[in-house]
C-alpha cells in the first residue's frame, strides 16, 4: 500500500460525484486538485527530485477550498514533507509544511494558542524522521541522516525568525499569571520558541544516532579495506553540514551553548544501569548497557543526573573521533597533503593483523595492534620512542572514544575485559577507572614482556580510583589515571626523585620517616596526579601475568581485580569510616566532594577561558604581534632597537588582557584551595580515618619537591607562562589554545 493512499481514496470518492449528460461531464473541482495531490505524492515516491519541484508548485497554486477539507491530512502531510527532507528538499519542505499549518489553521481552528498548529506540525514530522533511522549502518544512513540535517536547519531558522522582544514580554506574562490555568495553557510565542529549542535537542540527539551507525560502517569497511567512502560522507556532513548550523558566520545565532543529556540511564536505590544511547530499539541498548553503584550509599535515586554536554561539545568530539580514525587507519595527511609518517606507520602495523584489520573497539586486536607498531617505531627510532609513540596513540584512543561516569561501574559483576560497554550520544563507551586500568593493562600485555622492554605494571589503588602505574628500567615512567596519560622521563624521573629523598612527610628538608623507596615515590606521584594538595591513601598490587591464552589472560586480571584489587579500596579506611554513628563516616565522600570543585572550575572557568576568551584576545592580538616580530626579524641594526620596542609593546599589551582573564580563573580556582585545606585539617585532626599502617601519600612533600624544582602552579597555568614566555623571546609566536584542536572538551 502506497504512502498516499489516503489520497488515492479521497480522489476515488471525488470521481464518483462525475456527473455526465449526454457528451458533456460536470468534473468537481475537487478532482483535478486531488489529482494534482497525488501526481505529487507519486513524485516523492519515486524520489524524482525535479518531478517533485514542478508537482508541488503546481499542487500549491491549487485554491485550498477545493480539496476536501480532511485533504490531505495533517498525518499525510507530515510524512510528505518528511520524504522531502529526505530527499534533501529543504525548502520543498518547508514550503508544504508552511501550507500545511495554514490550511489546518483554516479549517480547524484552535482556542489553545495561536501557535498550536505549528508545534503540531513540527512534532508530526519529527516522529515519521526519528522512525526512519536504521537499525543497522549502511547508504541509507546517510540519506535519513541529510533529511534530519534539513529538519534541524528549519528548526533553528524558525526559532531565530522570532521576535525576541515578544517572546520575552510574552514570558513575562506568562509568569506573572502562573496561577491562571487558561494562561498557561496557551501555546504562545515563548512557549513555542521553547518547543523549538526541545525539538532541536531531540533532533540533535538522533542526528548523532544516525552519525554513529554511518561511523561504524566507516570504521568496519577502513578495517576490511573496503575505502573510506563512508568516513569521507560522514565527514562532508559533519563539518559542511552540522557546523554551519550550530556555529553560523553570525554569532548571534550560535546554538554550539545549547545543552543535551548525553546518557540515558535508569536510577534505583544505590545506583542503576547506564544503556546504549545510538541504538533505536529496546534489545540493543539492553545488549549495551552496565550497572553502576553510587559512591554515597545513603544518595537517592531522584538526585541522580545523565551526563551532559552542549551542542558544540558533542561536534569538537565528532570532530576528533574523525581525525583519530583517518590517523589509525592510514588516512591521515599534513598540511601539504600528503600521508604522515605516523598514519603510514599505523597502516604498516594495521597490515599484520590479517584481513579482519583492527577493529576499533577489540582490545585483542589492539593487543597485537601495539606490538606491530612498537617493532616498526623500534627500528629506526629505538625503544624509548616507540613505546611513548605506543603510549600517545592509546591515550589518544581513550580520550576521544571513551567517557567517564560519575558512578562506580559494578565491580563484581561481568567481567569488563569482556564487556559491551555502552555509549553515550557521541558514540564515546562508558568507562570507570577500574576499566581504564583494566582495558591499558590488557592492550599492552603483549609487550610488557617484550625483549626491548620489561615493563613492570602495578595496580595503584586510592580513594574512589584505581590507577595503573607503568615502569621500566631506563624508560619513562607512565602514570594512567582514567583517560589521561602522564609521562615522566627517566631523567626527569631520577631528578624528582632525588629532590623527594631529601624531604620529611611535611614537605621539610630533612630525612623521611619511613624508608624513601621507589614504590613510596611513585605512589605519591600517581596520588599527587589524581587528587592534588591532599593526603591519599594508597596500596600497589602488580598486575598478575598470564603466559596462556587471550581468554585465560583476562579471566586472571578479572579475579585478581575482583579479589584483590576493587576490594582494597575499602581497606584502606578505619572502621569509623563505615559507622553510620561516626563524623568520620563516608569521609571518602570529601574527596569526591573536591573532584566535584576541580570539575566545575575546568567547565565554568577553565573551558570559557582557554576556549573562548583567551583564543579571542588571541585572534586579536596575534596579527599585530606577528608584523611585529616579522619587522623585528627584517629590521637593519640600527632599525633593531625601535622595532624591538614595538614588538614588546604589542606582547606587553596582549600580556596585560590575557593575564587579567587569567586572573579570574585562578580566582575562580579558590574554592578548591579552601577545600583542600579543609580536608588536610580534618586528616590531622582525624587520623583514625585512615586504615592502621596504611600507606598515606604526602601531598606536602610532593608540592614542596615540585616548589623546589620550578614546578609551580596548574598545567594550565603553567602553559600560559610558558606561551607568555615564548613570545617575550621570540622563541615561538603562536599560543597554545588557538587551534579547533587545542580546544578542552567538557569533564562530566
Amino acid at each position: 500500500m502506497p504512502f498516499y493512499q489516503e489520497a488515492l481514496d479521497d480522489l476515488a470518492v471525488e470521481q464518483r460525484h462525475i456527473i455526465r449528460i449526454v457528451r458533456s461531464r460536470f468534473i468537481p473541482d475537487s478532482v483535478p486538485a486531488l489529482e494534482k495531490l497525488v501526481a505529487l505524492c507519486e513524485a516523492i515516491d519515486r524520489g524524482a527530485a525535479a518531478d517533485i519541484k514542478t508537482a508541488l508548485a503546481a499542487f500549491l497554486a491549487v485554491d485550498p477550498r477545493d480539496l476536501p477539507p480532511s485533504s490531505p491530512s495533517p498525518s499525510l502531510a507530515a510524512e510528505m514533507s518528511a520524504r522531502m527532507m529526505i530527499l534533501g528538499l529543504d525548502a520543498e519542505s518547508d514550503k508544504l509544511r508552511r501550507w500545511s499549518v495554514a490550511r489546518e489553521k483554516d479549517t480547524s481552528p484552535s482556542f489553545s494558542g495561536p501557535f498550536s498548529q505549528n508545534i503540531y506540525a513540527w512534532e508530526r514530522i519529527e516522529e515519521r524522521l526519528l522512525d526512519r533511522i536504521p537499525i543497522t549502518g549502511g547508504p541509507e544512513c546517510l540519506k535519513v541522516l541529510d533529511g534530519l540535517l534539513v529538519f534541524f536547519g528549519q528548526l533553528v531558522g524558525e526559532r531565530f525568525s522570532l521576535n525576541e522582544e515578544e517572546i520575552k514580554k510574552d514570558a513575562k506574562r506568562r509568569e506573572e499569571q502562573f496561577d491562571n490555568p487558561f494562561v498557561q495553557r496557551e501555546r504562545t510565542i515563548s512557549v513555542y520558541a521553547g518547543v523549538l529549542v526541545r525539538l532541536m535537542r531531540e533532533i540533535f540527539a538522533g542526528i548523532q544516532s544516525v552519525f554513529q551507525l554511518v561511523l561504524d560502517q566507516a570504521i568496519a569497511d577502513l578495517a576490511a579495506g573496503r575505502g573510506d567512502a563512508m568516513l569521507t560522507g560522514a565527514k562532508d556532513r559533519l563539518e559542511g553540514r552540522l557546523l554551519p548550523l550550530i556555529e553560523p558566520a553570525e554569532k548571534s545565532r550560535h546554538i554550539g551553548g545549547v545543552f543535551v543529556e548525553t546518557t540515558k540511564s535508569d536510577f534505583k536505590e544505590g545506583g542503576g544501569v547506564h544503556y546504549d544511547v545510538p541504538p533505536k530499539t529496546a534489545p540493543a541498548r539492553a545488549k549495551r548497557s552496565v550497572k553502576f553503584h553510587f559512591y554515597d550509599v545513603e544518595q537517592i535515586p531522584e538526585i541522580a543526573s545523565e551526563m551532559s554536554s552542549d551542542f558544540a561539545g558533542v561536534f569538537l568530539a565528532r570532530r576528533r573521533q574523525i581525525a583519530l580514525i583517518e590517523e589509525i587507519y592510514g588516512l591521515q595527511k599534513d598540511d601539504q597533503g600528503k600521508l604522515t609518517a605516523e598514519t603510514e606507520e599505523n597502516a604498516a602495523a594495521m597490515a599484520e593483523l590479517g584481513p579482519d584489520g583492527l577493529r576499533l573497539h577489540n582490545d585483542d586486536d589492539w593487543r597485537k595492534f601495539v606490538v606491530a607498531k612498537f617493532e616498526l617505531r623500534e627500528a629506526t627510532g629505538g625503544a624509548e620512542k616507540a613505546l611513548v609513540s605506543v603510549m600517545r596513540l592509546i591515550e589518544a584512543y581513550m580520550r576521544v572514544f571513551t567517557t567517564h561516569t560519575p558512578y562506580n561501574i559494578e565491580d563484581f559483576g561481568d567481567n569488563l575485559l569482556t564487556k559491551t560497554f555502552p555509549r553515550d550520544l557521541a558514540g564515546r563507551l562508558i568507562h570507570d577507572c577500574g576499566v581504564y586500568a583494566l582495558r591499558t593493562a590488557y592492550i599492552l600485555s603483549l609487550l610488557r614482556n617484550h625483549p626491548k622492554l620489561k615493563l613492570r605494571f602495578r595496580y595503584v589503588i586510592m580513594p574512589l580510583h584505581v590507577g595503573l602505574l607503568i615502569t621500566g628500567d631506563n624508560l619513562p615512567t607512565f602514570l594512567v589515571n582514567n583517560n589521561a596519560i602522564t609521562r615522566y622521563t627517566a631523567g626527569d624521573l631520577a631528578t624528582l626523585r632525588s629532590e623527594w629523598e631529601q624531604l620529611t612527610e611535611t614537605g621539610e628538608k630533612g630525612k623521611p620517616t619511613k624508608p624513601a623507596t621507589e614504590a613510596r615515590f611513585t605512589g605519591e606521584l600517581m596520588a599527587e596526579s589524581f587528587i592534588t594538595g591532599v593526603d591519599l591513601p594508597y596500596k600497589q598490587v602488580d598486575v598478575v601475568k598470564s603466559s596462556g591464552s587471550a581468554a585465560r589472560l583476562k579471566a586472571k586480571m578479572w579475579q585478581q581485580y575482583v579479589r584483590n584489587i576493587a576490594p582494597a579500596v575499602d581497606r584502606l579506611f578505619g572502621p569509623s569510616v563505615k559507622d553510620p554513628k561516626s563524623p568520620n563516616y563516608q569521609f571518602y565522600l570529601k574527596y569526591l566532594k573536591l573532584l566535584d570543585l576541580f570539575k566545575q572550575h575546568y567547565n565554568n572557568a577553565l573551558m570559557p577561558f582557554w576556549n573562548v576568551k583567551a583564543t579571542a584576545l588571541w585572534e586579536k592580538h596575534k596579527t599585530g604581534i606577528k608584523s611585529s616580530f616579522d619587522a623585528l626579524q627584517k629590521a637593519d641594526p640600527d632599525q633593531k632597537p625601535a622595532a624591538q620596542a614595538a614588538y614588546d609593546s604589542a606582547v606587553k599589551t596582549y600580556n596585560d588582557v590575557l593575564e587579567a582573564e587569567l586572573s579570574a580563573v585562578k580566582q575562580a580556582a579558590d574554592r578548591i584551595l579552601l577545600e583542600q585545606i579543609a580536608v588536610q585539617d580534618y586528616i590531622s585532626a582525624h587520623p583514625e580515618v585512615f586504615a592502621s599502617g596504611a600507606e598515606v601519600a604526602s601531598s606536602d612533600r610532593i608540592r614542596a619537591m615540585f616548589d623546589a624544582l620550578g614546578v609551580a602552579g596548574m598545567w594550565w597555568e603553567r602553559l600560559i607562562y610558558r606561551h607568555m614566555s615564548d613570545l617575550r623571546s621570540g622563541a615561538k609566536v603562536e599560543a597554545p589554545f588557538e587551534k579547533p584542536e587545542n580546544k578542552l572538551m567538557p569533564l562530566n
